[in-house]
C-alpha cells in the first residue's frame, strides 16, 4: 500500500517582520509537536519529502525530516506554491509506488486533497491549520484518508 502525507507549512513571521516569511518561533515549536504526534502513527521510512520554494515550507520539511528521523532528505518540487494547479501533480501521485511527504500551503493543499479523494477540487475535506498532516493511502486506485493530525 502506498501512502502520501500532505503537510501544511508551520506558522510564519509576518511579511512586515520578515519579507521571506520564515517560520516563527511558535511555528517551529508547532511543527516539532506535530512531528511527535506523527511518530505515534508508526511513521514508515519516507522515500521523498518535497516542498515548495517558500522558506516556511522548506523549514517545515527540514524540521519534520529531523523529528521523524528520515534519511531521504528534502527537496524543492515545482508546482507546490499556494496558487499552483494541483491537477498538474495528480498523474505523478497516482503513479506512486513510494512513500512521499508533500509540504505546501493553502489553498493548494485544500484543492489537492479534494482532487485526490473526490476527483474535484471544490471540497474542503480537512481544516488545514499550520502544521496539519493528512495521511492518505492509495488502495485499488483510490486515495483514502487514513488519519489527520492538527
Amino acid at each position: 500500500m502506498t501512502r502520501l502525507y500532505l503537510v501544511r507549512d508551520g506558522s510564519a513571521l509576518s511579511a512586515e517582520v520578515d519579507p521571506e516569511k520564515h517560520l516563527s518561533p511558535e511555528g517551529r515549536a508547532g511543527v516539532l509537536e506535530i512531528g511527535k504526534r506523527i511518530v505515534s502513527h508508526g511513521m514508515p521510512a519516507l522515500n521523498k519529502i518535497v516542498h515548495s520554494d517558500k522558506a516556511r515550507a522548506t523549514e517545515t520539511a527540514q524540521l519534520l525530516s529531523e523529528a521523524l528521523e528520515q534519511t531521504c532528505g528534502c527537496g524543492e518540487h515545482p508546482g507546490l506554491a499556494p496558487m499552483d494547479d494541483p491537477g498538474a501533480l495528480i498523474p505523478e501521485l497516482e503513479a506512486l509506488t513510494e512513500e512521499w511527504m508533500i509540504v505546501s500551503h493553502l489553498p493548494y493543499l485544500d484543492r489537492l486533497l479534494s482532487q485526490l479523494v473526490t476527483s474535484s477540487d471544490q471540497y474542503r475535506l480537512v481544516q488545514f491549520n499550520p502544521g496539519t498532516t493528512v495521511c492518505l493511502s492509495l488502495e485499488g486506485g483510490h486515495w483514502l484518508i487514513e488519519w489527520v493530525e492538527t
